[in-house]
C-alpha cells in the first residue's frame, strides 16, 4: 500500500484537514477497478492519513507532456475505462470536480500494459450526504467560491463552486480529450481572469482547426462534451462513453461494449455559443498514427 499523510502544520487548518479527509471518504465509497482504492482514512492528533493501493507508472498529463498528441484510438482506449469509473462515481452520489490528465494515473501492469485510475477526490462534492450546507465539517463550498483546476473548469464552475454538477465532470473530460488530440488546452492565458472569462464565453477553436487529421465525429464529440450549456452536452457521462467507445480498438470495444451499449448512429452537435465491472489493460506502446505538429502551447 501507499500511505499518504498531511504535513503536521496543515492539520491545524480545519479546511485543509477537511479537504484531505474528504478525499479518503469519497474514494473509499467507490469500488471500481479504475478508481484508486482507499482502504483507510483518519486523523489523530497532528497525524492525518490515507491508506491506498500502491501504483507504479505515470499520470496522463506526464504522458501528454512527452508525446504531445495521441492517436484517436489510443486516446479512446485510455479514457473509456476512466469514463466507466466516473459513471460509478456519479452513481455513488459524488461529483469529482477536478478531473484532468494529472488526476488520471496510468498504472503499469506486469505484462507491459496500463490500467487507468482516477485519483484525487480532495474537492469532490458528495451530494445528499456530505454537502449539508452548514454544520458538517466536510462541507467546504460555503467558504470556497472557486474549486478546481482553472483550465479544466466548466463555464458553470467558473461562476461558482455550488454550480458544479455531473455535467461539470463531463465537461472536464471533454477538455481532457481536447488536450489528448490537439496537444494544447482550449483556454489558456497568462492571467487567471482572462482564462476564466474565455471559459465562461464558451468560444474555443474546434480541434480539427488545429489538427485536421482528427476524424470529424471525434471532433464533434469533443465539442458537444464541451458545450457552454450543460443541457446541450451528452445526457450523461455514460452517453459520452458510448460515443467514445466507437473510436476505440476492437479489443476495448469487446471489453466495454456491454457496459456502454451502442452509441447513436449520428452525432448532432449544437452550434457553439456567441458497467463498470470490467478492467481493461491498454498497451503502453504508442500507436503508429501521428498527427502533424500541433500549434505551440500557449
Amino acid at each position: 500500500v501507499a500511505i499518504k499523510t498531511l504535513k503536521a502544520e496543515y492539520t491545524q487548518n480545519p479546511q485543509i484537514l477537511a479537504r484531505f479527509l474528504r478525499e479518503g471518504v469519497a474514494a473509499s465509497r467507490i469500488r471500481h477497478p479504475h478508481v484508486v482504492d482507499v482502504s483507510d482514512v483518519g486523523n489523530e492528533g497532528e497525524l492525518a492519513w490515507l491508506v491506498m493501493e500502491l501504483l507504479e507508472g505515470e499520470d496522463l498529463g506526464t504522458l501528454l507532456d512527452r508525446e504531445r498528441v495521441l492517436a484517436p484510438e489510443r486516446a479512446a482506449d485510455l479514457l473509456v475505462p476512466v469514463l466507466s469509473a466516473i459513471v460509478a462515481v456519479h452513481e455513488a452520489g459524488i461529483i469529482h470536480r477536478d478531473l484532468k490528465p494529472a488526476n488520471i494515473f496510468l498504472a503499469k501492469t506486469r505484462h507491459g500494459g496500463v490500467v487507468p485510475k482516477v485519483l484525487d477526490f480532495g474537492i469532490s462534492k458528495m451530494t445528499g450526504v456530505i454537502e449539508d450546507g452548514g454544520s458538517n465539517p466536510f462541507s467546504l463550498t460555503a467558504t470556497e467560491a472557486l474549486l478546481g483546476t482553472p483550465y479544466f473548469m466548466s463555464p458553470e464552475q467558473v461562476l461558482g463552486a455550488r454550480n458544479a454538477t455531473r455535467q461539470s465532470d463531463h465537461y472536464a473530460l471533454g477538455v481532457s480529450l481536447y488536450r489528448c488530440m490537439t496537444g494544447r488546452l482550449p483556454f489558456k492565458t497568462p492571467e487567471l481572469y482572462p482564462t476564466l472569462r474565455a471559459i465562461e464565453s464558451g468560444l474555443f477553436r474546434a480541434p480539427r482547426e488545429l489538427v485536421p487529421e482528427i476524424p470529424e465525429r471525434f471532433d464533434a464529440m469533443i465539442r458537444k462534451a464541451m458545450h457552454r450549456d450543460p443541457a446541450q452536452r451528452f445526457a450523461s457521462v455514460h452517453a459520452l462513453g458510448a460515443e467514445l467507445l466507437q473510436h476505440a480498438s476492437p479489443l476495448v470495444k469487446a471489453q466495454w461494449g456491454h457496459a456502454f451499449g451502442e452509441a447513436q448512429a449520428s452525432l448532432e452537435v449544437p452550434p457553439p455559443a456567441a458497467s463498470h465491472d470490467r478492467i481493461s489493460s491498454v498497451p503502453l506502446n504508442p500507436s503508429p498514427w501521428r498527427a502533424p505538429t500541433p500549434a505551440p502551447l500557449g
